[in-house]
């Protein structure tokens, strides 16, 4: 007769932070549960999302152009993109779409067919140095690799906006987590007319991958 309750003590270790479905006493009776009649015994088990944040901090650059490129970079654990906060030129009310690829922005910034739309979302900023959220995400990044992002809103580099508040000389920050690097950007169409010096400011949210479903048996 096969008995799976060492398999589930140390998954259920493995999964110290996932959402208490199984305690203690349920695991301690499904390990004793098992026999050649029995079924086996599905346990689904959904994971918490621990989020964090990654701030490049604002500094005005006098840089309004709406095509910012993006490097995300994960550290040793795998990361979720949940979610973008913007500086934005401007209050006008407009279309913000971002896209996504695996690898660097790099070599591939004036290639279309390089790029996934993530999707679009409207927004009405809240001014020059204001945060205003852009909520697409759900890209998983691996353990230790760069996905590039790309931020179109149509601004074309006017003071009143549309026009994404970008930084003389680039942007790069960390937090060991995640790392972001941007350095490039256009502003006559989403993937033409490339020029670099200048950087996205924002926020990245991100968390842990989620397990979505883990499935136990007994037999």
């Amino acid at each position: 007769m096969k008995r799976m309750g060492e398999l589930v003590l140390l998954s259920m270790c493995w999964i110290g932070l996932a959402a208490g479905v199984v305690t203690a006493t349920e695991t301690e009776n499904l390990a004793l549960a098992g026999g050649p009649a029995d079924p086996p015994i599905p346990i689904e088990i959904d994971a918490v999302e621990a989020s964090g944040t990654l701030a490049t901090g604002y500094v005005n650059s006098s840089g309004w152009c709406g095509g910012p490129y993006i490097d995300l970079t994960a550290g040793a654990e795998a990361v979720r993109i949940v979610s973008f906060e913007m500086y934005f030129k401007g209050t006008v009310n407009r279309d913000v779409d971002v896209y996504w690829k695996a690898g660097t922005y790099v070599g591939s910034e004036t290639n279309p067919g390089a790029w996934t739309l993530l999707g679009t979302v409207n927004v009405t900023p809240g001014g020059d140095g204001t945060l205003t959220a852009v909520n697409l995400g759900g890209v998983d990044i691996p353990a230790g690799q760069t996905y590039g992002f790309k931020v179109w809103d149509g601004g074309t580099g006017g003071a009143s906006g549309p026009g994404l508040d970008l930084r003389a000389g680039g942007t790069a920050v960390s937090d060991g987590n995640l790392s972001l690097a941007s350095d490039a950007y256009t502003c006559s169409e989403p993937f033409n007319g490339l020029s670099t010096g200048f950087g996205w400011q924002g926020t990245v949210t991100y968390g842990d991958v989620p397990v979505e479903l883990l499935s136990l048996e007994v037999e």
